[in-house]
C-alpha cells in the first residue's frame, strides 16, 4: 500500500518538479525602454509650447486663477530630458511638468487606457468625435501608445481589461499621474479626501517618492469611485425645506426610474419654501441634468443667456471653429454669434469684469447663447412646480457643467449661490493633438469663455453668500434660512 502511495506522489511530483525546472531554465524576455532622439523629444516639446501658448486660449486665467505657470513647465522639460531619457520617462516628466494644469480647461495627457477607450469608442459618434477618433488612429502606431511597445512594457493586458477606469496605468518609477493629480491641486481634492490626505500625498510628491505617492492617491481615488454616485434626494424639515444632492456626473438623459423617482420627489415638495440643490462634488456631465430636469419644471418662462468666447488662431483652435455650433451644442450650449476680432466685441459691448491681459493676443470673439426651457408637465397639469427660494450650494469641486449649471442658475435669478468659489474647468469645445515624434496625445479645451459681463467662467462662479465662519455650505445656507424666515429678504 505504502509503495503504491509513494509510486503516485512520484507521478505527481515528478512532473511539476520538471515544469519548474523548465521555467526556471527558459531565458525571460527582457524589457528595453524605447527612446527617442534628443532632437525628437526637443521638437515634442516645442510642439507642445506652440499648443498651449495658441491652441489653448487658457493658458493667462490658468496662471493668475490656478496657479499653473506654462513657461516654467516648459522649461523644466528642457532641464529634464536628454539623449539617455527613456519614452517611458518622457512621457512621466510630462505629467510631472504639466500636472498643475489638471483641471483647468480640462487639460489631461492621455494615459495607454484612456488612449485605448478612446479607439474602441469613437466619442459620442459624432462628426467631431469620429474626427478625433480617426486622428488617434492615425497616431496609434507613434511611439508611446503603440501596442507591440505597450505589449513589452506588460501593461496591455491590463490596460485592455481597465478600460474606461480613470486610473492610469504605467510602469516604473513615474508612475505619478494620480500622485499629480491630488499633490497639485489641493484645493479641488480636499472636498472629496480631506486635508489630511492631500498633505500626505503631497508631502511624497514633493520628495519625489512616486511609488508611495501613487499608492497613496491610487487608494484615494478607488475610494472616491466607489462612493454613491446618484442623485440623493432628502426631507430636511417636512414640508418645509427638501434637499437635492446632484450626482458626481451629470447624465442626460438618465434611465427613465431615475426620471421618474426625480419627479415624484419635486411633486412630493410642491409647496415647500426651501429647496436646496447641492453641486459641491459635482464634476460636471451634462447640463441638462440641471436645465431640463430641474430647473425646467419649476421655471414660469423661457430663459435665454449669453455670454462670450474668445481663441487665438492655430490649427486644432480652428478646427473648432469649422464646426463651432455643432461644438456648441457637444457642450451643452446653444449657439455662436457672428466670429469678429476681440477688438471688435469689447468696443461693442460693456464687459466690466473682463481680465484685459488674458485677452490681449487673442485672434478672434463671438458671442453664444444658451436657453434654458420651461417645462410644464401634464402630471403637474401644465403650470410649473410651486416651490419658493432656491439655493445653489457650490465649493471648488463644482467643475466643469457644475460651473456652468451655477452660472446659469446665478444669471437667470433662478437660485441664491451659497458655498465657495466654483472649481472652472471651462474652456468650450474639447479637442486632442498629438506630439509628432512620441505621439502622446494631449486633450484641452480651445476656447475662453466669458459670462456676459466678462468674468471667465475658468475662474469659477462667485456665490451670492459665501460661508459663515465655522459652517459649511449647507449649514450656511440653513443658517441664510432662518434670517429669511425672520425678514422674507432673499439675495439672487
Amino acid at each position: 500500500m505504502k509503495r503504491r502511495l509513494h509510486f503516485a506522489t512520484a507521478i505527481l511530483v515528478i512532473p511539476i518538479l520538471l515544469l519548474l525546472v523548465i521555467l526556471l531554465a527558459y531565458p525571460k524576455p527582457e524589457y528595453t525602454q524605447q527612446k527617442l532622439s534628443l532632437e525628437q523629444y526637443m521638437e515634442d516639446i516645442a510642439y507642445l509650447e506652440v499648443i498651449l501658448t495658441t491652441d489653448f486660449a487658457l493658458s493667462s486665467v490658468a496662471y493668475w486663477a490656478r496657479g499653473a505657470n506654462i513657461g516654467e513647465a516648459i522649461q523644466h522639460l528642457r532641464a529634464n530630458i536628454s539623449a539617455n531619457t527613456s519614452l517611458e520617462s518622457f512621457y512621466g516628466e510630462l505629467k510631472y511638468a504639466l500636472h498643475p494644469l489638471w483641471t483647468i480647461g480640462h487639460f489631461r495627457i492621455l494615459t495607454p487606457s484612456d488612449h485605448q477607450s478612446l479607439l474602441d469608442t469613437p466619442h459620442r459618434h459624432t462628426a467631431w468625435g469620429i474626427k478625433i477618433h480617426e486622428r488617434l488612429q492615425q497616431h496609434n502606431a507613434l511611439a508611446f501608445y503603440e501596442p507591440r511597445y505597450l505589449r513589452d512594457m506588460g501593461v496591455l493586458e491590463e490596460i485592455v481589461s481597465n478600460i474606461r477606469r480613470d486610473i492610469a496605468i504605467y510602469s516604473g518609477q513615474h508612475r505619478a499621474y494620480w500622485a499629480s493629480v491630488f499633490a497639485g491641486n489641493r484645493v479641488y481634492m480636499e472636498p472629496f479626501i480631506g486635508r489630511e490626505r492631500v498633505d500626505d500625498i503631497r508631502y511624497q510628491y514633493d520628495a519625489r517618492n512616486f511609488r508611495q505617492a501613487s499608492r497613496l492617491a491610487v487608494q484615494a481615488w478607488s475610494e472616491r469611485r466607489n462612493t454613491s454616485m446618484g442623485t440623493g434626494l432628502t426631507i430636511i424639515e417636512e414640508g418645509r425645506i427638501a434637499l437635492i444632492a446632484a450626482p458626481r456626473k451629470m447624465l442626460y438623459p438618465i434611465p427613465l426610474q431615475e426620471q421618474v423617482q426625480l419627479l415624484n420627489f419635486l411633486e412630493s415638495i410642491q409647496g415647500y419654501e426651501h429647496l436646496i440643490i447641492d453641486f459641491r462634488k459635482c464634476l460636471g456631465g451634462a447640463i441638462n441634468w440641471f436645465t431640463r430636469l430641474i430647473m425646467g419644471p419649476i421655471l414660469e418662462d423661457n430663459i435665454t443667456l449669453y455670454g462670450f468666447a474668445f481663441g487665438r488662431y492655430g490649427r486644432y483652435s480652428n478646427e473648432t471653429l469649422e464646426s463651432i455650433n455643432v461644438q456648441l451644442v457637444n457642450a451643452n450650449l446653444s449657439k455662436a454669434g457672428e466670429l469678429l476680432s476681440a477688438e471688435e466685441v469689447l468696443n461693442t459691448h460693456h464687459l466690466p469684469q473682463i481680465n484685459t491681459v488674458d485677452i490681449l493676443d487673442m485672434d478672434f470673439a463671438f458671442m453664444f447663447e444658451t436657453s434654458i426651457t420651461a417645462r410644464h408637465l401634464p402630471r403637474f397639469n401644465s403650470n410649473p412646480i410651486s416651490i419658493g427660494n432656491v439655493w445653489l450650494l457650490i465649493g471648488p469641486g463644482s467643475t466643469s457643467a457644475a460651473t456652468l449649471s451655477a452660472w446659469i442658475a446665478r444669471e437667470s435669478g433662478f437660485a441664491t449661490l451659497v458655498g465657495e468659489h466654483s472649481g472652472g474647468s471651462c474652456g468650450g469645445p474639447r479637442t486632442i493633438a498629438i506630439l509628432p515624434n512620441s505621439g502622446i496625445a494631449i486633450e484641452f479645451d480651445t476656447l475662453y469663455m466669458t459670462d456676459a459681463h466678462g468674468r471667465p467662467f475658468e475662474a469659477g462662479v462667485i456665490p451670492h453668500y459665501f460661508n459663515m465662519v465655522g459652517k459649511d455650505a449647507l449649514a450656511t445656507a440653513l443658517a441664510l434660512i432662518g434670517q429669511v424666515s425672520e425678514t422674507s429678504e432673499v439675495v439672487r
